[in-house]
């Protein structure tokens, strides 16, 4: 199986190295066709070699424009990465996206794979939904939520995207028109510039008309211009000044629909990637936590009454005496913060659902306004309007002569909550120690 592990500044200087590679590249093509058009070399031929030369040099540097772009995308979600990762006290080692950006830039500055060895590069870099998921595993409970939120916004930005596309097929249909005309017309300079070269063309005077003799009166369809100093060799030089602004455009065009193409393929491999990534993180969040209890050793766990001892034969709560969830319900998320476990805003399967007072009236948790409430997540689904159905599990304090006892609760139930799209303020949830 593939890892993946990438640290702000290797991908820096990955991005570094893509950029620098485009720049080398143009500066040996611009000296490569420099040469061609200085070249010490007359005739048909040579006229024919610089014009595809050029033409080759056009498509190239339109390919290296887009690399050097995605390059610099890269860097700048480098930094952004560091922002964000500073921010959260991350390390900022695992970086999911810009895999998508350096597998566009690969596969942009390939051209077949000739270029930095760019087809193994970019094999390297195509990850599965499975490599994904074994990377995601690793990350805590909030880097989870958060990545899938930036997945889920990447995959709207790349389809509006393509969306507002035209599809490869338009694409290549053009392009194999303008490739078509470019063909014709540069197969008619060809012969243009055939007969500009030859040899008694260019001592023929131009005022020799078709059939051979001297005929200063002849009108416009022979050809003519009637200047005695010029000769035949003029006009299909002429001709073929004219065949290069009919070519200018098309090449142009071409460039562009190169550029066009190239930027699709590069959004629809993005967009694949994304859709693995998202399906990965999906299943890793699905999977939930496993459950680490009952609660051991069991005074600790026979400590807590009602719904607080339902959850701590759920989950562990004891690490030693320094390292443990205690307190009533409400204080259980700022103690599990104080001693190491993950707690965030968004439901798990597998995590404790910890309900402060205030939330009483929002989640029918009645007459536990004072000291809160803690349930069991058994199943978390998203509703189509972004929100959370989260099933739980949970029970009551047993009171005996008006006090509660310690060590059990009432009978185990279970219902549906919603939690809005962006979390409740007075809901939090404990998931994992790391």
């Amino acid at each position: 199986m593939t890892t993946l592990h990438m640290e702000t500044d290797t991908v820096r200087a990955m991005a570094g190295q893509l950029k620098r590679a485009t720049e080398q590249a143009r500066e040996q093509a611009t000296q490569v066709n420099g040469a061609a058009q200085s070249m010490d070399w007359l005739g048909a031929s040579r006229d024919e070699f610089v014009a595809e030369m050029d033409a080759v040099f056009r498509s190239l540097s339109a390919q290296l424009d887009v690399g050097e772009t995605l390059a610099g995308r890269v860097e700048s979600e480098v930094s952004e990465w560091e922002q964000v990762a500073s921010s959260l006290g991350g390390t900022g080692e695992f970086l999911p996206q810009f895999r998508s950006d350096l597998l566009a830039a690969v596969t942009v500055l390939s051209g077949g794979g000739a270029v930095l060895g760019a087809s193994t590069m970019a094999d390297s870099l195509n990850l599965s939904t499975a490599d994904y998921a074994a990377q995601y595993q690793n990350m805590k409970w909030g880097d989870k939520f958060a990545e899938q939120s930036r997945i889920d916004a990447e995959i709207a930005k790349v389809s509006d995207i393509i969306s507002k596309s035209r599809s490869q097929a338009q694409i290549d249909a053009d392009l194999s028109d303008a490739e078509k005309q470019i063909a014709e017309i540069e197969a008619a300079r060809k012969k243009a510039q055939e007969n500009a070269d030859n040899s008694l063309n260019k001592i023929m005077p131009d005022v020799i008309d078709d059939s051979g003799g001297f005929n200063p009166f002849q009108d416009d369809k022979n050809k003519t211009d009637w200047l005695p100093w010029r000769v035949k060799a003029d006009d299909y030089k002429d001709e073929v000044a004219g065949y290069d602004a009919q070519l200018a455009p098309l090449y142009a065009r071409r460039d562009a629909l190169l550029k066009e193409r190239t930027t699709l393929q590069t959004n629809l491999s993005s967009f694949d990637q994304l859709k693995a990534q998202g399906a990965a993180m999906s299943s890793v969040i699905a999977g939930g936590i496993p459950s680490d209890g009952p609660t051991k050793p069991d005074w600790y766990k026979n400590g807590f009454g009602g719904c607080t001892n339902y959850v701590a034969e759920k989950r562990g709560l004891y690490v030693s005496k320094d390292v443990r969830i205690n307190g009533n319900a409400q204080d259980w998320k700022q103690s599990a913060i104080d001693h190491g476990w993950d707690v965030g805003k968004y439901p798990a399967k597998g995590s404790a659902m910890v309900f402060q007072g205030e939330a009483s009236k929002d989640y029918g948790t009645a007459n536990r306004d004072v000291g809160g409430h803690v349930a069991y997540v058994e199943n978390v689904e998203k509703a189509a309007n972004g929100a959370y159905k989260v099933t739980i599990s949970e029970a009551s304090t047993i009171y005996k002569d008006g006090k509660f006892v310690p060590g059990v609760h009432t009978k185990v139930t279970t219902r549906t909550v919603e939690v809005p799209a962006n979390g409740h303020t007075y809901v939090d949830f404990i998931y994992d120690r790391r």
